[in-house]
């Protein structure tokens, strides 16, 4: 065991700092259930980071003399090579979560008349709302500036996910829609909800919250 030290050593780090991974992750996780963007791809990193966890106490006690691995005829270099294929997986899944991550905050290149479309088949409107094609303005309580929008801006926005950008809501048949405008602040990239009337006038703003901080 002596002339294992450091490798154990090492070992433990590694075991400590996936332990400090997935903690941070389920974290994460939490703001983005909270905030409806997906989480499926993050769920499977987070069954990895526990396989890395299980591999690196297995590599752990077989340093410390206790091979429960030979016992079973699964030999030190089948395990080793266990990790390198489920460390690819790892980064691929990782990358994909990212990826998709990225794409439901910075949305998508649209045209102008087909964000519409899209708006229009989302909403089940059966005609066309009055103001559809208005530029829009509301104050972010926090930077104080003003955030001029179009309906299309927010389909681009909330492309992959178009249920948080625009909602419906109905009360004694009188419909109005709750749309999304998502802006650049001063903290991070933030996302205004603005209740629009059945004719896409603004009628009232209602929440200011942060949806990504730093400069992205």
């Amino acid at each position: 065991m002596a002339e294992n030290v450091f490798e154990i050593v090492l070992t433990v780090f590694g075991i400590l700092i996936l332990i400090s991974t997935i903690i941070t992750l389920t974290f994460v996780m939490t703001l983005l259930r909270k905030r409806a963007y997906g989480r499926r791809r993050w769920v499977i990193v987070q069954i990895l980071l526990f396989f890395f966890v299980i591999g690196y106490t297995v590599n752990m006690l077989a340093l410390l003399g206790r091979d429960y691995l030979g016992d079973i005829g699964v030999s030190a270099q089948t395990m080793v090579s266990l990790v390198y294929f489920f460390g690819g997986v790892f980064t691929i899944v990782t990358i994909l979560a990212i990826r998709n991550m990225l794409r439901d905050i910075l949305g998508k290149d649209i045209p102008d008349n087909e964000a519409l479309k899209i708006f229009l088949r989302v909403t089940g409107s059966e005609s066309i709302p009055e103001n559809i094609l208005s530029n829009f303005t509301v104050q972010c309580e926090v930077c104080e500036e003003r955030v001029i929008y179009t309906i299309a801006d927010v389909v681009r926005n909330h492309a992959f996910a178009i249920e948080r950008g625009i909602q419906i809501e109905e009360v004694f048949g009188t419909r109005s829609f709750k749309i999304r405008p998502v802006h650049k602040c001063k903290d991070g990239r933030r996302e205004i909800t603005v209740v629009h009337d059945n004719k896409l006038a603004i009628r009232n703003v209602e929440e200011n919250r942060l949806l990504y901080g730093g400069s992205l």
